[in-house]
């Protein structure tokens, strides 16, 4: 048996046991990396077909213009109101026609008066009549026999009810051809002071200076107004109950 020597021991002491190294493995090469550019913030466009993108052109609606709308102006409606006018007596004719035992006998007034209220619309059409007053003076109605008429005035009481007056309550008014009309009047027709509610019809024509023409025929009872037939002659001659007005008016503005 051999003894090692000091020196041996010592330098065994001191050297650290080595550890068994694994092989070496060969690791691929590792390619340095290059530089990245820093990514655009605006993503990549979709690719699209030239084709379908030129129908979507055609197809797209076209961004209409915004219409900036100016303020509503209101406007009121004015409506043009056409009040009636005045109507008075321009000349015409009163004619009462009777019978008698002997012959036909009648009396004529060309003197009276005529007041109306007309609504004339802006095409020159009648539109209505709002009121219409005749006043005959009994004394104006005249044959050609002075001892007729005052046996007629007599008769009609014309000292006491000096006026035969009729006053218009409606009217209803039926255009005709051109300028004419056919007016149906009611209203209160009073003679020696008695008043009976009465109906007539009277043909109207407009003139073109907006004359107004009235006439008409109406049958009268005179005992209906408390007036009994005269009789002359000493009773020779009686006159019928009837008598008929046939009237001519004309008025004007």
């Amino acid at each position: 048996m051999i003894t090692p020597s000091p020196v041996e021991e010592v330098t065994t002491a001191e050297q650290p046991t080595e550890q068994p190294t694994e092989a070496p493995v060969d690791k691929p090469a590792i390619k340095p990396e290059k530089a990245t550019k820093p990514a655009d913030k605006t993503p990549d466009k979709p690719k699209t077909d030239p084709v379908k993108e030129e129908v979507k052109k055609e197809e797209a609606p076209k961004t209409a213009t915004p219409v900036v709308k100016e303020p509503e102006v209101v406007k009121e409606k004015v409506e043009v109101k056409i009040s009636a006018e005045s109507f008075k007596f321009s000349s015409g004719e009163m004619k009462i026609d009777g019978t008698s035992t002997l012959h036909a006998w009648e009396m004529v007034a060309s003197s009276f008066s005529a007041e109306a209220m007309v609504l004339l619309n802006a095409s020159n059409e009648l539109s209505s009549i709002e009121s219409l007053t005749l006043t005959l003076p009994v004394k104006n109605l005249k044959h050609k026999d002075n001892k007729l008429n005052e046996n007629a005035w007599e008769t009609l009481k014309a000292d006491q009810h000096k006026n035969i007056v009729f006053k218009l309550s409606k009217a209803t008014i039926t255009p005709q051809q051109g300028n004419a009309y056919q007016v149906k009047a009611t209203g209160s027709l009073t003679i020696s002071g008695v008043t009976r509610e009465i109906s007539l019809d009277a043909a109207c024509r407009v003139g073109d200076n907006k004359s107004l023409t009235f006439t008409g025929t109406k049958v009268i009872k005179m005992t209906d107004h408390g007036v009994k037939p005269p009789s002359f002659m000493l009773g020779a001659m009686k006159t019928g109950d009837n008598v008929t007005l046939n009237f001519k008016v004309v008025m004007s503005r």
